[in-house]
């Protein structure tokens, strides 16, 4: 049977900003000796010395220093739930949502599971080692991974903020441009 979905972007769509950025800054007031690491990190990528996926998994590796991932995360959305827009927030039901989005999945779950939605797909990591597995959830990979997760999925809309998800748009029956709690046809 064929299931028709509304897939969500998550940085910039839902979420106001980038929640990858919150998450090192909040691992950085808690583990204050990963801050040379990331900053290290940062210069080599932004030189083009490493690629993202090296980026990731060095910037994430703070994981292993997290004793109670549950009470990180409890915390982690206490003090930035309040960056969920309200036109997610406000909708009745999300059963029939997909969340894919380049953030690491770890992070994610709590709010997926709190709105109920249908699927989570995200950049999946070593939560021992912060280690990024298999690809970055970004551009052509979140079709493969959607149509990977929902072999029989249709895409009946897809929510961004970037140009970044034109593959995934594409691949919708209708595309909706996200500016702030604002929606507008991806293509007007």
């Amino acid at each position: 049977m064929v299931m028709k979905y509304n897939l969500y972007d998550f940085d910039g769509t839902i979420y106001d900003g980038d929640s990858g950025i919150d998450m090192v800054f909040f691992a950085m007031k808690k583990y204050p000796q990963i801050i040379l690491k990331v900053i290290g990190n940062a210069i080599l990528y932004l030189l083009k010395i490493i690629d993202k996926k090296t980026f990731k998994s060095k910037i994430f590796s703070f994981v292993s220093l997290i004793d109670d991932m549950d009470n990180f995360l409890n915390e982690f959305w206490q003090e930035h739930e309040h960056k969920i827009k309200d036109f997610w927030k406000e909708e009745k039901s999300h059963k029939n949502d997909v969340i894919i989005s380049a953030s690491c999945k770890f992070w994610l779950e709590p709010i997926a599971d709190k709105y109920k939605i249908a699927g989570l797909i995200a950049t999946e990591i070593d939560l021992q080692t912060g280690e990024v597995l298999g690809n970055n959830c970004h551009g052509t990979e979140k079709v493969k991974r959607f149509y990977q997760d929902f072999p029989k999925g249709v895409i009946a809309k897809m929510y961004t903020d970037s140009i970044n998800d034109l593959p995934l748009i594409e691949e919708a029956k209708e595309g909706i441009l996200v500016r702030k709690n604002k929606l507008y046809n991806y293509y007007d």
